[in-house]
C-alpha cells in the first residue's frame, strides 16, 4: 500500500517511476558490448534485414529491428525445463557477446535476459546508445518480490527515450514505446 493508505502503484505507476528515476539500482548504461562486423552481419541476417536498412540509430531503424526480432527470435526457455534429452541444462550464459551468438549463429531464441541483451549489443554495434533497465512481469499490481524477473531496454535517440522489450512474453510490441522523464506512453 502507498504511504498515506491506498492502493498500490500500478505497473504503468512503476514504470513510468522506474523511467522518471534513471538512475535506480538495476540500470546499466551499455556502451563496450560491441559485436564483431562479422556477427553483426550473422544478427541481421537471422532478422533477414541488410545493413542498408537499419544504417542509421533512428526510430525507423529502431521499429524495423524490433518488429523484426520479435517475429523471427522466439521467446523461450526450453533449456532451463527440458534441456536435451529431458535432462535441464545450465542455464545461458548471460553475456552480450554469448546471448548475440546464441540468437545469430545458433539461431535460438531465450528468455528475457537473453533476448535483451542480444538486441542491446546488436543496437551497440549500429550506433544506438541504449541502457538495460529491470522491470517485473506478472499480475497487476505486481508483488514487490516480483520486481526484478524482467529486463528491457532504454534506447535514447536524442533527447527522445524509447523502450524496447524484444523478450516479453506475452503481448509483444512491435515499435518501441515512448518514454520521457514525466512518464511513460506507447505508441
Amino acid at each position: 500500500a502507498r504511504e498515506g493508505g491506498g492502493a498500490p502503484p500500478s505497473l504503468a505507476e512503476m514504470r513510468a517511476a522506474a523511467v522518471r528515476a534513471g538512475s535506480l539500482v538495476g540500470v546499466v548504461p551499455v556502451s563496450g558490448c560491441r559485436l564483431s562486423a562479422d556477427l553483426t552481419a550473422a544478427y541481421l541476417d537471422r532478422l533477414r534485414l541488410s545493413a542498408a536498412e537499419v544504417s542509421e540509430p533512428t526510430l525507423q531503424s529502431l521499429c524495423r529491428l524490433q518488429a523484426a526480432h520479435i517475429s523471427l527470435v522466439a521467446y523461450e526457455n526450453l533449456d532451463l525445463h527440458a534441456g536435451e534429452r529431458g535432462a535441464p541444462l545450465p542455464p545461458p550464459r548471460l553475456d552480450p557477446v554469448a546471448s548475440a551468438e546464441r540468437v545469430a549463429l545458433r539461431r535460438r531464441g531465450g528468455y528475457c535476459f537473453v533476448l535483451v541483451d542480444a538486441f542491446a549489443a546488436l543496437l551497440t554495434s549500429l550506433g544506438f546508445v541504449v541502457s538495460l533497465h529491470t522491470a517485473g512481469v506478472g499480475e497487476s499490481p505486481l508483488a514487490p518480490e516480483k520486481w526484478g524477473n524482467h529486463i528491457v531496454l532504454l534506447v535514447h535517440l536524442g533527447e527522445r527515450r524509447f523502450v524496447s522489450d524484444v523478450s516479453a512474453s506475452g503481448r509483444r510490441v512491435r515499435c518501441a514505446a515512448t518514454a520521457s522523464l514525466h512518464g511513460a506512453g506507447g505508441e
